[in-house]
């Protein structure tokens, strides 16, 4: 979270790519502006590679803006009913 509001996917891909192999690359966007919410989310083919990615890039600063990189739980396992 916390990324700039220019940033798109593209520009996430570059960020995080380095770190391994990206399966998914989303920047959540206003519906009327088209502009970044001010987060996003990705995924790595491997857990390895994703706490790499939560250690090594967790306030690194792009474009003038210190994100933070954190696990996010699926919506399918929110509920378990």
């Amino acid at each position: 979270s916390n990324l700039p509001p220019s940033i798109n996917a593209k520009d996430l891909k570059k960020v995080f790519d380095k770190i391994g192999n990206l399966i998914a690359v989303n920047v959540i966007l206003d519906p009327k502006t088209g502009i970044s919410r001010g987060y996003g989310f990705v995924d790595y083919n491997s857990d390895i590679s994703r706490e790499k990615a939560r250690s090594q890039l967790h306030h690194t600063v792009v474009r003038d803006s210190k994100i933070r990189v954190s696990r996010s739980c699926a919506k399918s396992n929110l509920y378990d009913g």
